[in-house]
């Protein structure tokens, strides 16, 4: 009988499975809004486990509006620094209300001798995420 020793090394040549999903992103009253990766992502998988998912693009403002759909790509790293990308869209929308602020109620009486009155009623203002409201 003879024994032998040998070393054996598996390497994990394959690279993981990404699968993204279209995201829709809020912008806040101040004309910002992000999203993550974890968020993008829709089940990428590897046999080996997920060491990190990252976005190329997270952060979005008024100006990606004009843009629609932003496409983003989705990067997933293996355990074993497999990589594989895929791209998703993100749509960015404006779903906050611009503000009117109208004067105050007026009571005056009509002016002497006429059935009327001359009334400066003010001006109204209205105020918005600025940017936005120009890129509609």
């Amino acid at each position: 009988v003879s024994t032998a020793t040998a070393n054996v090394t598996v390497v994990d040549a394959i690279p993981p499975v990404a699968v993204a999903q279209n995201v829709i992103v809020q912008l806040d009253a101040n004309g910002n809004g992000s999203t993550t990766a974890a968020l993008v992502n829709n089940g990428s998988s590897d046999a080996c486990g997920i060491k990190s998912l990252a976005l190329s693009k997270t952060a979005f403002t008024c100006s990606d509006i004009a843009t629609n759909p932003n496409v983003v790509t989705l990067t997933v790293t293996d355990n074993n620094g497999n990589v594989s990308t895929v791209t998703a869209t993100v749509t960015v929308k404006d779903n906050v209300a611009p503000v009117l602020t109208v004067p105050v109620n007026i009571v005056k009486l009509n002016d002497a001798g006429v059935c009327g009155a001359v009334v400066n009623i003010g001006q109204a203002t209205a105020t918005d995420n600025w940017c936005c409201y120009h890129n509609k």
